[in-house]
């Protein structure tokens, strides 16, 4: 049943490779007495070249010849053989015009600040590269699109590139000296002025020059299939690396490490929880950012604070030019953004809202979703196993007692929401500031019964009363000064507040073969909450065109609280307050030769806590061996002093808390990355692979992650436990990029192992996320106003512990699972094909897009996890008054989904 979806994507990415080629270009025209810029004007339109040029150099230039089935390259040598105008390709479609009589060789250095930014918006462009074409070397604008450049050679051209922008090519002249650049970028969507490349290739994501670093363009999301929404986070799993099999957009499990060990950043704070809906899809809001840097690993000095990798995201500054706004619906939610020019090109005001509805109208989308995270409601429910407490039902899953549930019932009140707003000003030519505040949250209030028999022993009838809730809101203030064309500071104030309760009252009513009911009830009470305020500076000095320095300092004071009261029993009232963390850190960037690039870092963490200093040296080197190959290599050291737990149960307890470590029941962690590799870059194609090894010490487990009060660790009443781990593996990836087609497969092989003294009988075992092969397929396909896309993923098995015994603990409301052998089993491969098709046009102004979203083509009912619950029965059939029953779960993914998203904007 699956081979024919499986070969039809493996077609389809052939196909569109295939189709990619680019067929060498040959012209055929006469002009007679024809003024040059005509003639340029004709070859762009008709042979759809990029010519960058000034008027200034081509008026009173008159051609009169005839071009029989020539080249590019040998019809400019005709056009201009007696002209004063020289040329030069930049790839076969791309020329620039210049004087062939400026002295080259001219010793006078001059220097340009430029700015790049949105032609339509006036929104600053961050990181956007710029190729100096003379000198044949790379800069990179910074964080608010300001760049530097120095030269001694007129005339000189740049190209600048952005993700989702035409390539820009500027003629760097006599006129040009001593003067603010403002560079305007179009967006592809738009055509092309005179002086303006276009370059289609890379509208979806970019290898950067370090190692372990993508740019990622966040329009891409829109052409990805989506589960009922747009997700940003679900788009970065399609990349290697990252794995995608688990269904969940908030987990990104990066090079082996867990989603709990990545930073997220929104415009420079951090956001602690990244999701909406128990995970399934992100809460950062597609209409509020404008670009994304995924690092990783051995990223540079700059990022701190976590041992996996960063996400970096910069939300939408606001239209300077013009209002514009967007509104959009889906099965689950409806979504609106507002730009506004408070002052012309000056202040810009930026608002977006997402609300779901799924608390009003309960669609079928929306419930078959829910009922994924339900562990009580799973596919095999109706005939799963139980063991119990007290010395009955050892051995494994296949020796339990049979199970039945003969009703079940969930009735939740649900709903999730965030809201983006941003207010930016440039205050004079050297200043800018920006404020920003983000908040998410979501809330369910849930009722759940459930009727479960267990085969002539009892009939235990349970019913559940609960709310749990959860929220992120984070809030910066930036100051931005370019002193002069040398120096460039940044002021970052940013706070964010993380917080989630969980209250729970389950009754449950036993009836044993005497039918005298016997009633108990559980009470759960957990809390979490962190807040933390930071303060950032950092300077940077452009020394060279090819030599960079920057130093910073940051300091953030953290304050933690984690309750857990479980049947009036309190687990854990751990309480941080007012606890500080400093950092400084150095980056020198710099050129040895015209191939070799060298980023030398360091960071110094002081922890209050501990009293101590953690020191990390960074070190990232890249090697042109030809224009289009480059190897790269990286290594860093990197420690987090805060850390998060996740209990698997989204209805058994908070999922994650956040607590501080503490260096002796906490740890701080730390992880050694290195990480080596190769990108191969030569016009619509691009292949790169890594290969990456991590070292961790430090790694934390509760004793509790189970949900409720089951756990695998003798020693519960320690509550936390320290263990050590490694993760290695090889990633790869080629794609091909053309005008119409995009399709691009990516491979990870890899290994994750961990070891905790208290787990296993001390040996080590693979980590629960360890997946050894995992393939990404991708392909989109535009015709005129139509967009078709089509995932497929598969991954090999997850490793589970297959041979459960269940006993109660000294503690009778407490049921200890004996694993044997840890995660000595494996799941069942995971294989999904996802498609998408869309319609976009303009009318007025005013744009309209559909998409069309199938999940899961194909149906396959992968097996995700098996999930323990904990049912509490009296002394009915042979059992212990205070015994309880073990209940195994398999939790299978979503089938097949098809769901719609309608876009309306005004611009």
């Amino acid at each position: 049943m699956t081979k024919h979806p499986i070969l039809c994507i493996l077609f389809y990415f052939i196909l569109s490779i295939g189709y990619a080629n680019d067929p060498e270009i040959r012209i055929n025209e006469s002009f007679t007495n024809t003024s040059l810029k005509e003639v340029l004007s004709v070859l762009q339109r008709k042979y759809d070249l990029k010519i960058a040029y000034g008027d200034q150099l081509v008026n009173d230039i008159t051609i009169t010849t005839s071009i029989i089935d020539l080249t590019v390259h040998e019809t400019f040598q005709a056009l201009l053989d007696l002209s004063p105008l020289t040329f030069e390709i930049l790839e076969q479609d791309v020329i620039i015009l210049y004087k062939s009589d400026k002295n080259p060789n001219s010793s006078t250095e001059y220097s340009i600040i430029g700015v790049v930014q949105d032609a339509s918006s006036g929104e600053r462009l961050p990181y956007a590269y710029v190729w100096d074409e003379t000198a044949k070397t790379n800069l990179v604008t910074n964080v608010d699109g300001y760049f530097t450049f120095r030269g001694t050679q007129l005339p000189s051209s740049l190209v600048l590139s952005y993700l989702g922008y035409q390539d820009t090519v500027i003629i760097i002249d006599e006129n040009s000296i001593n003067k603010r650049l403002y560079v305007n970028m179009i967006p592809n969507t738009r055509e092309l002025e005179e002086v303006v490349i276009t370059d289609k290739k890379n509208n979806d994501f970019m290898e950067s020059e370090e190692i372990g670093k993508l740019d990622i363009n966040p329009k891409i999301a829109y052409s990805v299939p989506a589960a009922g929404e747009t997700d940003l986070l679900r788009t970065l799993q399609l990349l290697p690396g990252i794995n995608a099999t688990n269904e969940n957009s908030s987990g990104l499990v990066i090079q082996g490490g867990t989603a709990n060990q990545n930073l997220f950043l929104f415009d420079g704070f951090t956001v602690y929880h990244v999701d909406h809906f128990f995970g399934y899809f992100s809460a950062f809001n597609p209409f509020a950012v404008k670009s994304i840097h995924l690092y990783k690993g051995a990223y540079n000095a700059s990022y701190g604070g976590r041992v996996s990798g960063v996400v970096d995201i910069s939300g939408k500054e606001g239209n300077l030019k013009k209002t514009s706004g967007y509104l959009s619906a889906s099965l689950l939610s409806v979504n609106s953004s507002l730009e506004i020019p408070i002052v012309q090109d000056k202040t810009s005001l930026f608002f977006s809202a997402r609300r779901s509805y799924t608390d009003i109208i309960s669609t079928s989308l929306f419930e078959k979703i829910f009922s994924n995270f339900t562990p009580l409601l799973s596919e095999t429910q109706a005939n799963g196993n139980i063991g119990s407490g007290g010395g009955m039902g050892h051995g494994g899953m296949d020796q339990q007692q049979q199970v039945d549930v003969t009703k079940q019932a969930l009735q939740p009140d649900f709903y999730y929401s965030d809201l983006n707003f941003r207010i930016s000003s440039k205050i004079g030519l050297k200043n800018h500031f920006s404020f920003s505040f983000y908040d998410s949250n979501d809330l369910l209030n849930f009722t759940e019964s459930t009727e479960t028999v267990i085969i002539d022993t009892l009939d235990v009838s349970q019913k559940s009363i609960g709310v749990i809730n959860w929220g992120n809101i984070g809030s910066s203030i930036k100051w931005s000064r370019l002193w002069n064309s040398n120096h460039y500071s940044n002021l970052l104030f940013s706070y964010s507040h993380y917080k989630s309760t969980y209250d729970d009252v389950t009754t449950s009513i036993s009836t044993g073969s005497d039918q005298v009911p016997v009633g108990s009830s559980t009470m759960t009470d957990q809390k979490n909450e962190i807040r933390d305020i930071s303060f950032k500076l950092d300077h940077e000095w452009f020394l060279t065109n090819t030599q960079s320095l920057r130093l910073g300092v940051n300091a953030t004071r953290f304050s933690t609280h984690y309750l857990n009261v479980t049947d009036t029993i309190e687990i854990v009232d751990e309480i941080l307050d007012n606890k500080y963390q400093m950092s400084v850190f150095g980056m020198y960037n710099f050129n040895l030769s015209d191939r070799l690039n060298i980023n030398l870092g360091f960071r110094d963490n002081y922890y209050e806590v501990t009293n101590k200093w953690y020191t990390e040296p960074r070190l990232s080197a890249g090697w042109s061996v030809h224009p289009a190959f480059r190897i790269k290599v990286g290594y860093g050291i990197y420690h987090q002093f805060i850390n998060q737990s996740n209990t698997k149960n989204a209805l058994q307890g908070s999922r994650d808390f956040w607590i501080l470590a503490d260096n002796n029941r906490i740890p701080v962690q730390r992880a050694n990355h290195y990480m080596t590799g190769f990108e191969y870059n030569q016009g619509s194609i691009l292949l790169y692979g890594e290969y990456f090894r991590r070292d961790y010490t430090g790694l934390l487990e509760y004793a509790f992650s189970n949900g409720g009060l089951v756990t695998e660790f003798p020693n519960y009443r320690e509550l936390f436990f320290e263990g050590v781990g490694y993760s290695e593996g090889f990633e790869l990836l080629i794609k091909r990029s053309a005008p119409i087609f995009n399709a691009w497969a990516g491979y990870t092989m890899s290994t994750v192992r961990h070891q905790f003294d208290d787990l296993n009988d001390g040996r080590e075992y693979y980590a629960d996320h360890d997946q050894r092969h995992e393939v990404n397929l991708y392909g989109s396909l535009k015709w005129k106003q139509w967009e078709l896309f089509t995932t497929w993923l598969y991954g090999s098995g997850k490793p589970y512990s297959a041979n459960n015994e269940f006993n109660n603990s000294d503690n009778p409301h407490i049921m200890l699972v004996d694993e044997g052998d840890k995660n000595n089993a494996r799941l069942p491969d995971y294989h999904r094909l996802d498609a998408g098709l869309k319609y976009n046009t303009t009318i007025n102004n005013i744009i309209f897009s559909a998409t069309l979203n199938i999940f899961n083509i194909y149906n396959r009912q992968n097996t995700l996890d098996y999930r323990i619950n904990r049912i509490a029965v009296g002394h009915q059939g042979g059992h212990n008054q205070m015994d309880t029953i073990a209940q195994i779960n398999k939790i299978s993914s979503i089938g097949f989904i098809p769901s719609v998203i309608l876009i309306i904007g005004f611009n």
